[in-house]
């Protein structure tokens, strides 16, 4: 598998960042009482967990890879 660049990473990160805007959330009645504080943490934290998972899904099928 092609590692994947820094450009698809960013872009993907907008994308998520539009999506889970602050303004969409909080017409959500789970999220109406979010702070921008609580959000920005809520973003950065889901930003986190996505890279760790993406590089554990490659880091394991190159590990596959190697072991052919």
């Amino acid at each position: 598998m092609e590692p994947i660049s820094q450009e698809t990473i960013d872009q993907a990160t907008q994308k998520m960042r539009q999506e889970l805007s602050y303004e969409k959330l909080i017409l959500k009645p789970k999220y109406k009482n979010l702070t921008k504080e609580k959000h920005e943490q809520m973003l950065n934290f889901v930003e986190s967990m996505c890279l760790i998972l993406l590089n554990s899904y490659l880091g394991s099928d190159n590990d596959l890879d190697n072991n052919e």
